[in-house]
């Protein structure tokens, strides 16, 4: 298993360029130095893994990528052909308290075209359609988040990220509560996103299988402040599938990014 970025991190203009980022937090001994000198460029077309241990800055990272930190130093950069402003999709680990109670499932898809001014008629319309296409028509739209399992509220979330941006999504734990089946329907969505290939996905996985079925390559992160130890790609072919779990080419870039010097099994 090659250690190398996807052919599309190649190219002249990367679509998402992280610059030596940097980032620490107040504490009552000082600061305390969680990222350093974070650098990767991505493409659209790519879907780009982030693995670490517990605790050591990958929801950090995520917020620093999506504009909702500001970083201590280093940058990042969004370019290419019809960059999406500042609004990126984000699926948040954390993504029952980002569903608005009052709000059907429906309702809190649509919400970000709620917030463009986009009249309720069309933006159901554009809700339907994303369910659609993206193979989620099991989740009770029509429901409360507190009359919802976790795994239903969990890609209702998923919907709204598609909404608000589906050129630039960012899945902060996007598996942690689905079953089975519902795990299959978002890797089936991911395989459609991906082919039409103007679409980066940035994901962190708790699960290291789940993030190596749906990653063109993965970070690995480690150190202390936490950065790149190295980047690992996955030659798997798409569309992917849970079968693919006993390829050689899966257990190849399993040993791979097991073998980062700051590997820790099982992985967060």
């Amino acid at each position: 298993m090659t250690s190398q970025p996807h052919p599309a991190a190649n190219a002249a203009d990367p679509f998402l360029q992280v610059e030596s980022l940097g980032h620490s937090y107040p504490t009552q001994q000082g600061r305390l130095a969680v990222l350093r000198d974070v650098t990767f460029s991505a493409q659209r077309g790519e879907v780009v893994a982030i693995r670490g241990s517990n605790g050591c800055g990958k929801t950090t990272l995520l917020n620093l990528i999506a504009g909702l930190l500001e970083p201590t130093s280093g940058r990042v950069r969004l370019n290419g052909p019809s960059p999406p402003s500042s609004t990126v999709g984000f699926l948040f680990q954390d993504y029952a308290s980002a569903l608005l109670p009052w709000y059907t499932l429906e309702d809190n898809c649509a919400l970000p075209l709620q917030i463009r001014g986009v009249p309720r008629s069309e933006r159901l319309r554009a809700v339907a359609a994303l369910i659609a296409n993206h193979g989620l028509t099991d989740v009770p739209m029509a429901r409360f988040p507190q009359q919802c399992s976790g795994g239903q509220q969990q890609k209702a979330s998923f919907v709204r990220a598609l909404a608000t941006n589906e050129a630039f999504l960012i899945l902060d734990e996007p598996f942690s509560s689905l079953d089975t089946a519902s795990k299959d329907a978002v890797v089936d969505a991911i395989n459609r996103i991906h082919a039409q290939g103007d679409s980066l996905l940035i994901v962190v996985a708790h699960d290291l299988d789940d993030l190596i079925l749906v990653a063109d390559r993965v970070l690995c992160l480690g150190g202390t402040p936490t950065t790149i130890d190295r980047t690992v790609a996955i030659d798997l072919p798409w569309p992917r599938h849970s079968a693919m779990l006993l390829a050689p080419q899966f257990i190849s870039a399993r040993r791979a990014i097991l073998g980062s010097p700051h590997a820790q099994a099982p992985c967060s």
